[in-house]
């Protein structure tokens, strides 16, 4: 999971000194998990990931923004592709499909 999110941050240098810096993808993944596009404050409610070897491997990953939960299958290698490139495809059509609070 961790390489994934990483890989959704550009590296860009200042001053010569080299800093990451979000790509768009990472507001877009926070509001699906969190509600808000930064990262909680709060440690009485920090961000959660659970994952279940019980959700159907074909299943999206599921936010409860309320929780700051992330729920996700427990994926597995299918088909020729590894389970971090499945965990990664799923997890973007899960916020990239995502409308959020603001649809309505």
């Amino acid at each position: 999971f961790l390489e994934i999110v990483r890989e959704m941050y550009n590296e860009i240098e200042i001053d010569g000194e080299k800093k990451l810096e979000p790509s768009p993808d990472v507001a877009k993944l926070l509001i699906f998990w969190t509600g808000s596009k930064n990262f909680p404050k709060s440690i009485n409610n920090p961000i959660k990931i659970t994952l279940n070897d019980y959700y159907d491997i074909d299943s999206l990953p599921a936010a409860s923004t309320c929780f700051n939960q992330l729920k996700m299958p427990l994926y597995k290698d299918k088909d020729g592709k590894t389970a971090k490139e499945i965990f990664k495809t799923k997890l973007e059509q899960a916020y990239l499909g995502s409308t959020g609070f603001n649809s309505a």
